[in-house]
């Protein structure tokens, strides 16, 4: 994908989305820990390594925090597009995309 290019998601793929987070973020802090994102992962049918689990949180996350915000995840849904590169149509906000408590 090119710099230029921008992946748009609708308000019910943010909502599944937004969904599937909540389920996994167990301390309900906005974020998911590496044990959280490898359990939704897994259940997905996709088994990481411990270090393919570690690459991509340290692709996904934006500001070195170490976890995966709402916004993050996002961003790896579409073919891992950076997080400055995801909007939405049908009227989701960024407000919306961070309201996941």
């Amino acid at each position: 994908m090119s710099n230029r290019e921008w992946v748009k998601l609708n308000d019910e793929q943010i909502a599944s989305l937004r969904e599937i987070f909540r389920s996994f973020n167990w301390n309900k802090d906005g974020s998911l820990m590496q044990l959280e994102l490898g359990l939704l992962l897994r259940l997905l049918g996709l088994k990481l390594s411990p270090k393919q689990l570690e690459a991509l949180i340290q692709k996904a996350i934006t500001n070195s925090n170490g976890l995966v915000e709402f916004c993050e995840l996002v961003a790896l849904s579409v073919a891992g597009a950076p997080a400055g590169q995801v909007t939405v149509h049908g009227g989701a906000t960024e407000a919306a995309l961070l309201d996941v408590r």
